[in-house]
């Protein structure tokens, strides 16, 4: 496509995948950061421990976002790159 001029643009699943995808690394500097933080001034308790569970939920959960968004996004490129009209290949 490109070698004809044909630009394929990023479309909508490919733009969520990103969002997702920088939410989850975002997620895991803060934990890390956290974990960090919390080995340093000794953090326990019920408030630490739910705290933990639910980044770890919302980690994967993006994460898990992300990897089901770039499979889709892969078919939703092909499908546009097939779609084309390229004329004949070399």
């Amino acid at each position: 496509a490109a070698k004809r001029g044909v630009v394929l643009a990023a479309g909508k699943p490919g733009k969520y995948k990103a969002v997702c995808q920088n939410f989850s690394i975002g997620t895991a500097i803060l934990w890390y950061a956290l974990q960090s933080k919390a080995r340093a001034d000794g953090w326990h308790g019920d408030f630490w421990h739910g705290w933990q569970q639910f980044h770890f939920g919302v980690s994967v959960v993006t994460l898990g976002a992300a990897v089901i968004l770039t499979v889709y996004s892969l078919f939703v490129y092909l499908d546009s790159f097939r779609s084309l009209d390229l004329g004949a290949r070399r």
